[in-house]
């Protein structure tokens, strides 16, 4: 790798981690940024699109864990959810996809939410990413 396409490289992910306006993000110049990043997660389609976020961003290692439901002892039927890290950060407001906040627990990953039609950004508080990306 030459000096010249690692300092571009270095300055597409910055620009894909750090910029708050994402209309212009091209997936081929994040895919090369990132892609030996540990913040960089692919996946098939069907495994993205339509998933909640919160077991997303548990998934890809962004937060420790998702939450899980666990039968309630008063009735077989009814069931508690015991949080985890993801839903807590929804519910406090600390969990954003494309640099919008998650407002819903259910909320799942849609195909309008892929940039350029292929990548998604999940953030975790101020400083804590994960890409997202459709493999192809």
């Amino acid at each position: 790798m030459s000096l010249e396409s690692g300092v571009s490289q270095a300055e597409a992910a910055t620009r894909l981690l750090y910029d708050t306006d994402l209309t212009d993000l091209c997936p081929e110049e994040a895919e090369a940024a990132l892609q030996y990043d540990p913040r960089y997660y692919t996946s098939d389609e069907k495994d993205l699109i339509d998933v909640p976020l919160s077991k997303l961003a548990a998934k890809s290692g962004l937060t420790r864990s998702r939450g899980k439901y666990q039968p309630s002892f008063a009735s077989y039927i009814f069931t508690e959810i015991i949080p985890g890290e993801a839903v807590r950060l929804i519910e406090a407001g600390g969990l954003y996809l494309n640099n919008v906040a998650v407002s819903c627990k259910d909320c799942k990953l849609e195909h309008s939410d892929l940039l350029g039609n292929r990548v998604a950004i999940l953030r975790a508080g101020k400083d804590k990413y994960m890409v997202l990306a459709v493999k192809l």
